[in-house]
């Protein structure tokens, strides 16, 4: 998949950055015949990056669990 290139992040004053990419998908229809093709089920693929920052690192040395980004 072709991803999209990135804005340079704002510079902040955090030690640590962590950036995570994910995708997710999802399913609908419209239910009226006006909405032609999309009253038929259909899905979207969407990709987002999360950029998560801060201090302090946990008792593992992780900034934040990737599970509970995954989660969210």
């Amino acid at each position: 998949m072709l991803q999209q290139f990135y804005p340079q992040p704002t510079p902040h004053p955090f030690r640590f950055e962590l950036n995570k990419d994910m995708d997710f998908s999802t399913a609908h229809f419209i239910p009226n015949e006006k909405a032609g093709k999309c009253s038929f089920t259909h899905g979207h693929t969407y990709f987002v990056n999360v950029t998560i920052a801060g201090d302090e690192l946990d008792e593992m040395g992780m900034l934040v669990n990737f599970g509970d980004l995954k989660k969210l």
